[in-house]
């Protein structure tokens, strides 16, 4: 709801909301297979129908999808290359090699590395790891070449290196065997020379489900590898499950942290791995929970996402990231509270540099983009920090609905962050930039790349023209995907916790939306030190409810004050306080009834 964009004058950071129009889009369902499900499940229709809209075709989906089985998941030997990388490790670990983990700076790296090494502790060879810093996302020849001098005989990447080709030819022209684990797509050139190369969206790949976060791959390896250990590998012995249930609190966080889809196999991984983090035996994890968990001491998606990975992530933001690995793998009580009050400096320093990186970035915006009219938002700024970017670019996409690609330009290179939008896949935008790129990489909805500063103009343009040809009007218009529509009867803490059996909530498996027609409205005020959120009282069809609308400044007083009926899209969430709960509805968008 709101009026149309007027242009550039709305560009300050202190401004949350773009003013445009939102398109609700009301899911069409099947009624026939809704009611089956909630006849046979006995369950109410609007859980049902959000069931529906998530995918679910059956009543056995429904119960799998309900209730996702810890042995249900998959034989990590489908994966291609896996039984070649397994030997190759067992031998390392009989013969006693220096094993070298090569992670990524954020929190899907650092928990993948920390899966593995912990695994190949457990069998007696203590690894060494790294993760670049200053050097950018990815193998560098000369850190390879620096533990090539060291004597080193395996490198083992996690969440990075399928791309690094040039890379892997270096290391076996060296005599150093290399084995890839990574879940980001593979470059045009083909796959890394390589000893094995594990990745469930290699082109060739026959494993079933190729959404793994790469802390997922990582655990992959470690299980086949510890099932190799077992008679006939079994992957549902009391051994294997064990250390699956004591490593999954990692892959929660991870696969949480990474934003990947909570379907498949992910939704094993996160659901028994919330369940894991209640009872972790790991000394800085248990530390991290104690500290950061809200007051009533529950875990969920949210729970990760805005306490726990954002701390992890601002280690490897600002260059530290081996402290998050520290945290998550020492047994040491006293190491984890120095390690955790280091990393919650760097979070806060994180904060600062945000700040300002976000204020540069708002005041290059308008001498370099048209904002109105740019189908993508190409900014560049000079003479600040690295390790912020993508959170900025996030923000940037969130009030814009654009896709956008920042620079940091620091002498004859820049280093760039893109965040897309859905429908737009940004890491096909840069495949056809290849020629100018120095190297790049990532999903379609994130990527970075390193571009030589005298071909910035040109990587603009050629960027602005595909998003010309490429991005149609239709895709910039924010929407909202409703599930179904209720009265604000059905509004009940019943339905809430009814709904809560389709935890856990995230990306492919979002919390329920509803639409709830003509509602009067009874009274509003606002709320907060700056009067930018809005608190209304409702009612119909006999039924008043509390609701309340976040950081909405200005953007829905004109409604309010024009008509009293309102349509309104809506979540509904459970309120505690004082040791009271009561249901509360989180206005996403409204407007006036018809």
């Amino acid at each position: 709801m709101s009026r149309l964009s007027t242009g550039r004058q709305d560009l300050t950071p202190r401004i949350t909301i773009m003013d445009i129009l939102k398109r609700w889009v009301l899911k069409k369902t099947d009624s026939d297979l809704v009611n089956q499900l909630s006849n046979e499940m006995n369950i109410s229709q609007i859980t049902a129908c959000v069931m529906v809209n998530r995918g679910v075709t059956n009543v056995k989906e429904a119960n799998a999808f309900i209730n996702p089985e810890f042995l249900d998941m998959k034989n990590p030997f489908l994966l291609k290359d896996m039984d070649t990388a397994v030997k190759r490790i067992r031998r390392a670990v009989d013969n006693n090699e220096k094993i070298l983990i090569y992670g990524d700076k954020d929190v899907d790296g650092v928990t993948a590395v920390s899966v593995l090494y912990l695994t190949l502790k457990s069998l007696g060879n203590t690894p060494l790891w790294y993760i670049p810093s200053e050097e950018g996302y990815g193998l560098h020849k000369n850190i390879i070449e620096k533990y090539i001098r060291e004597g080193l005989g395996l490198i083992i990447t996690v969440d990075c290196g399928i791309t690094s080709i040039e890379e892997s030819i270096f290391a076996k022209e060296n005599n150093l065997d290399l084995i890839i684990t990574d879940h980001h797509e593979q470059s045009q050139a083909g796959l890394p020379d390589a000893v094995a190369v594990i990745n469930p969206k290699r082109k060739d790949s026959g494993y079933p489900f190729n959404d793994l976060a790469g802390c997922a791959v990582s655990l992959k390896l470690c299980q086949a590898l510890m099932m190799s250990y077992e008679r006939h590998n079994d992957p549902k012995s009391p051994r294997i499950t064990s250390f699956l249930q004591n490593h999954l609190d990692l892959i929660a966080i991870g696969t949480i942290g990474d934003i990947m889809p909570l379907s498949d196999e992910n939704r094993i991984f996160v659901k028994h791995g919330l369940k894991s983090l209640n009872n972790t035996r790991k000394a800085g994890l248990k530390l991290l929970l104690q500290k950061f968990l809200p007051d009533n001491g529950h875990i969920n998606t949210r729970t990760i996402s805005f306490n726990i990975a954002p701390l992890l992530n601002a280690c490897g933001r600002l260059g530290k990231a081996g402290l998050a690995v520290e945290l998550l793998t020492t047994d040491s009580i006293p190491v984890a509270e120095k390690t955790l009050a280091r990393i919650v400096d760097l979070n806060d320093q994180r904060r600062k540099l945000q700040s300002v990186n976000i204020e540069k970035f708002y005041e290059n915006l308008p001498n370099q983009c048209d904002v109105e009219h740019d189908k993508i938002l190409f900014i560049t700024a000079e003479g600040i920090e690295h390790g912020v970017t993508g959170i900025v670019a996030s923000k940037l996409v969130k009030k814009y609905n654009k896709p956008v690609v920042l620079l940091i330009i620091e002498g004859n290179e820049a280093i760039g962050a893109c965040r897309s939008i859905d429908r737009f896949n940004i890491l096909s935008v840069l495949e056809k930039c290849d020629d100018i790129l120095v190297k790049y990489g990532g999903h379609q909805k994130a990527a970075g790349f390193t571009v030589k500063t005298c071909h910035i103009e040109t990587l603009r343009n050629r960027i602005n023209s595909i998003a010309e040809k490429e991005l149609s009007l239709d895709v910039l218009v924010p929407s909202i995907e409703i599930d179904t529509e209720i009265k604000p009867s059905d509004a009940k803490i019943e339905l809430i916790n009814e709904l809560a059996r389709l935890e856990p909530y995230g990306n492919d498996n979002p919390c329920p939306v509803f639409l709830i027609n003509k509602a009067r409205v009874e009274g509003y005020s606002w709320l907060g030190s700056s009067k930018n959120h809005l608190k209304l009282k409702i009612h119909n069809d006999g039924t008043s409810l509390d609701a309340v609308v976040w950081n909405t400044k200005e953007l829905y007083t004109s409604l309010l004050k024009t008509t009293d009926c309102i349509d309104m899209v809506v979540k509904l969430e459970l309120n505690r306080w004082k040791d009271r709960e009561y249901l509360q509805l989180n206005v996403l968008d409204m407007r006036s009834s018809l």
